[in-house]
């Protein structure tokens, strides 16, 4: 159990590392971006704070934040730096993998 908790906490600072990377870049671009940012960060801390007591709600919040990050983010991110889209999402979907 606690080698499960380990792989999710990995997985998701790097995700959140990967998506907090760019904060200043999307914040230049508009403030839609960094809501968006924000929105995924927050889904990401309810994912953890409720592994424990409830997983299916902890999956449901990683595939929200992926969706906001697939639908609001990738493409601007993918442009201003491919090779941190790469690494995003690979991380995702270690995310995913994890609460499963």
């Amino acid at each position: 159990m606690k080698k499960f908790h380990n792989r999710f906490l990995i997985a998701m600072l790097a995700a959140m590392f990967a998506v907090s990377h760019f904060w200043g870049a999307v914040l230049a671009l508009s403030g839609s971006p960094a809501q968006s940012a924000e929105a995924i960060r927050a889904s990401l801390v309810k994912a953890q704070l409720s592994l424990t007591s409830d997983s299916n709600a902890s999956a449901f919040l990683v595939q929200d934040a992926e969706a906001v990050y697939q639908t609001e983010l990738s493409d601007r991110i993918a442009a201003i730096h491919p090779d941190a889209h790469q690494r995003i999402l690979p991380a995702f979907a270690s995310l995913s993998e994890s609460v499963a």
